[in-house]
């Protein structure tokens, strides 16, 4: 029976720090509400260059002169019916479908910038010890925030490091825009869009495929350029420093 006990004693001394570690940390809970935070605020940011994109290849989304026009069909009227379907269609994809795109996939890339990618804020913070967790139900402070000095895997440390968590998940968003952008699926599926609404339509396929080659290049040097231009505008000047305060308390809020 003594044998027990000691034995006991001794697996409770032994794992006590793990148990400790694992409710000292950003958990899987938090980790997905912080990168949801981000994501949240900086979508209000997102909207308008996804408007700024549509506006331009729908703006130049076609040569609309009678000779092009007759080469997508001899129906007049059907012509005017199709390009105005497409432009209504092709703005509705990319200011809303292709920006939503980005803003379900941006959560975990995000993520994995905070918490998968070096330095990680993951591991033990009680050694050195800065702060003491709250009781269950009760939010971190502003005060642990500051106090939290060294990368580490609990909220305050996300909260002390938050200049750099912010630039992580902007660049994060940055490079899952140039990835659809640059050779990736945007392109298609604008593309797809067109010859589906052109063929719904009842244009012939000589016409739609006139349709694409006339639109394909000015919409691809679109996306082309979309990237750099993202990259230099979205978050620029501060602009998203002021969801900082709301992400942080959030954070705070987990255990």
């Amino acid at each position: 029976m003594r044998y027990n006990i000691r034995f006991i004693v001794a697996l409770i001394v032994t794992f006590i720090p793990f148990i400790i570690d694992s409710t000292f940390a950003c958990e899987k809970d938090c980790r997905i509400g912080v990168a949801q935070a981000f994501v949240d605020s900086y979508a209000l940011e997102l909207q308008p260059m996804f408007t700024d994109l549509s506006q331009k290849i729908t703006k130049n989304l076609y040569y609309n002169d009678n000779t092009s026009l007759s080469k997508i069909t001899t129906d007049p009227s059907l012509a005017s019916n199709v390009l105005k379907s497409i432009y209504t269609s092709t703005s509705e994809l990319v200011n809303k479908t292709l920006l939503q795109t980005v803003i379900s996939e941006s959560p975990r890339k995000i993520h994995d910038a905070i918490f998968e990618t070096e330095p990680k804020f993951k591991g033990d913070c009680n050694h050195p010890k800065r702060v003491t967790q709250p009781p269950p139900g009760i939010a971190w402070t502003f005060d642990d925030c500051k106090k939290m000095d060294y990368i580490c895997g609990n909220p305050p440390s996300v909260c002390h490091f938050f200049e750099d968590n912010r630039s992580r998940s902007i660049k994060a968003i940055v490079s899952n825009v140039q990835s659809h952008c640059s050779n990736g699926d945007f392109y298609d599926r604008i593309m797809s869009n067109i010859k589906t609404v052109a063929t719904h339509c009842g244009i012939e396929s000589d016409g739609v495929n006139y349709l694409l080659k006339q639109t394909g290049t000015a919409i691809k040097q679109h996306l082309d350029q979309f990237p750099a231009a993202f990259q230099m505008n979205f978050c620029s000047n501060n602009t998203c420093n002021k969801y900082d305060h709301k992400i942080k308390g959030l954070l705070l809020t987990y255990p």
